[in-house]
């Protein structure tokens, strides 16, 4: 199973990165690579291929991740990967309560540690992926965006989306299929209960 960890959105917040996605799209800066509606996610810890008979002993590594509680979030501007060069990744920001945001990444990380998967070479950026380009775009993508990343001018402006809470994280499968990933949910870790399995 291709697993990953990840924070779910509710519907408020998939319309808004839609609206994001919709805006960009008519700048017709190239050819990109749209994430569905439904994949929507914030992405905690990609763990890759995982033999189905391990699957239990990972839900069980999580069962002490609970020291975040639940906490509040927000899509807030505009964020563009890898920094320099040709854009290969259009994704909106992550504000809110981020530094419970990373104290549970960091619990994730390391329960997954324990578990016996490895920890991720680079630092966690937490970022809502939008789309991909696979022959990148122009650079100017960022400059022409610049005023929306990291500034919080108002809850309501265009590139700042719907605050939600989020009261528990999922362990998630990928299959990957010619029509696009479909995602499925594995498992759920309410961040004040016991977890629960699908």
């Amino acid at each position: 199973m291709r697993l990953f960890f990840a924070i779910e959105l509710p519907k408020d917040v998939r319309r808004h990165l839609l609206r994001l996605r919709d805006e960009l799209e008519r700048e017709r800066y190239g050819r990109l690579k749209w994430e569905r509606p439904e994949n929507l996610h914030l992405t905690l810890k990609f763990l890759g291929e995982v033999p189905d008979p391990a699957v239990p002993a990972l839900c069980d590594a999580m069962k002490p991740v609970r020291a975040a509680g639940t906490f509040r979030l927000q899509s807030e501007g505009w964020v563009f990967f890898p920094e320099r060069g040709p854009v290969r990744i259009v994704a909106a920001g992550v504000g809110g309560d981020v530094d419970r945001l990373m104290l549970l990444q960091r619990e994730v990380e390391s329960a997954c540690e324990a578990a016996g998967y490895p920890r991720d070479a680079r630092a966690y950026h937490a970022h809502l992926t939008i789309g991909r380009a696979k022959d990148g775009l122009p650079h100017d993508v960022r400059t022409r965006y610049w005023h929306r990343q990291g500034v919080p001018v108002s809850p309501d402006a265009a590139s700042f989306g719907p605050a939600f809470d989020v009261a528990e994280f999922v362990l998630m499968e990928s299959q990957l299929r010619p029509e696009g990933s479909l995602y499925t949910t594995v498992a759920r870790f309410p961040l004040d209960r016991p977890a629960t399995q699908h």
